[in-house]
């Protein structure tokens, strides 16, 4: 299982191991490092139930982090790389 997305863990600060170049006053300045999206697929909320088809569920996205990490996001994929998705997954069944 991979572990969640948390932004906190990514801030330093001269309290917790932060380098004199990454601080201008000691404790005052808050360096975060650059968490971006490298990939962002389009990702089922839950599996389709037994009468279900890929068309009837929920969608999200899910989100590949360039800390290694991923991160589930609930709103609309892409329509054109769900429709690839799903006619890939049904051409499967």
């Amino acid at each position: 299982m991979t572990k969640p997305y948390n932004d906190d863990a990514h801030i330093k600060t001269a309290e917790n191991g932060a380098s004199s170049s990454d601080t201008a006053e000691k404790g005052n300045l808050i360096m975060k490092d650059s968490v971006y999206v490298v990939r962002s697929v389009p990702y089922w909320v839950a599996p389709p139930e037994p009468h279900e088809t890929f068309r009837d569920i929920e969608w999200g996205v899910m989100e590949v982090l360039s800390d290694n990490t991923l991160r589930f996001v609930r709103k609309p994929p892409n329509k054109r790389d769900l429709e690839k998705l799903i006619q890939h997954l049904e051409s499967q069944c």
